[in-house]
């Protein structure tokens, strides 16, 4: 079989692979929480390019032979795949040593792989297992310029999900529990330059009362854990009332990156409750998630095989 054939063969193999899987609808929020399932047949070429990326990485120069060898495709489909990397620019054929290797583009791959996304992979399925463990929603918070915004939420699969939205929606840091815990936990440096931004601001929105505010940070601090301002309750709508929210840190190097919040129904957990049932459960959460962070950093940094790390 020509190199061409072949390549035509795999090409129709792989439409016909395609047309006899069933379609599926898309993800939907309530839908599987796996985060690796798919709606449709994974593209083949798509799958056969990465891997011919990652084996080359690995070998920083690379033969066709030595690729065939380490991902067992034809080598036709080998060529093709490196053109394709060609044309992108992650790869270029080197005319003195006979093979390839891979450009300073590959770095491009990883950039953005930190912060937010690499803390809701560290916290996706821990977040999920204590939802189904507990019940309750919960949600992953980072602070951006002054405000709570949750990157990450539970709540769809929750029998007592939020009644708001709460995703990507900016929410106060001096009212909400996750606010209130990132406050208390993050570097004095940052607590101080957080608080004089909302000290400058207050008069045009609200007025901000400091020494009440550091009193409760306090508390916080020495609790371990944050619950709403109590004062806020007063001022949410009726259904959102019957809520409290608890939040612990999540920490890496000892630093606070994110928050870990937990609403549940007041009338559902009494208050001398709380610990037990909804903060001893979540710290376990935590400690998971923290272990994944550092790991996903390692990885990041140092990681060029060919599977993803396993995670706690």
């Amino acid at each position: 079989m020509t190199l061409r054939e072949e390549s035509t063969h795999v090409d129709n193999l792989d439409q016909r692979e395609q047309e006899t899987v069933p379609r599926c609808r898309a993800n939907s929020p309530r839908g599987n929480s796996d985060a690796t399932g798919s709606s449709y047949q994974p593209v083949k070429a798509v799958s056969r390019a990465l891997m011919v990326l990652r084996c080359l990485n690995e070998l920083q120069h690379g033969s066709i032979a030595q690729l065939h060898r380490m991902t067992g495709y034809p080598k036709p489909t080998i060529v093709r795949a490196l053109e394709t990397l060609m044309s992108e620019g992650y790869a270029v054929r080197d005319n003195f040593s006979r093979g390839y290797r891979t450009t300073s583009q590959v770095q491009a791959l990883s950039r953005g792989f930190n912060g937010v996304p690499l803390l809701i992979e560290a916290a996706r399925v821990q977040a999920i297992a204590l939802t189904e463990r507990i019940k309750w929603p919960v949600s992953i918070g980072t602070v951006v310029d002054g405000k709570v915004v949750v990157n990450f939420s539970t709540a769809p699969i929750s029998p007592y999900g939020f009644p708001f939205p709460t995703l990507n929606r900016p929410f106060s840091i001096t009212e909400t529990a996750i606010g209130r815990c990132y406050l208390a936990f993050c570097e004095a440096p940052m607590r101080e330059r957080l608080l004089d931004q909302l000290a400058r601001t207050a008069g045009q929105n609200a007025v901000l009362d400091l020494p009440r505010l550091r009193r409760a940070l306090d508390e916080i601090r020495k609790r371990g854990y944050a619950l709403q301002d109590p004062f806020v309750t007063l001022r949410m709508f009726e259904e959102a009332q019957r809520f409290q929210f608890m939040a612990l840190p999540i920490r890496d190097a000892g630093e606070c990156i994110a928050c870990l919040g937990v609403g549940f129904y007041k009338r559902a957990v009494r208050r001398e409750d709380v610990d037990a049932v909804v903060v001893a459960p979540a710290r376990e959460t935590v400690a998971s998630i923290e272990a994944n962070v550092r790991l996903l950093k390692r990885n990041v940094e140092n990681y060029s095989g060919s599977q993803p790390p396993l995670l706690c």
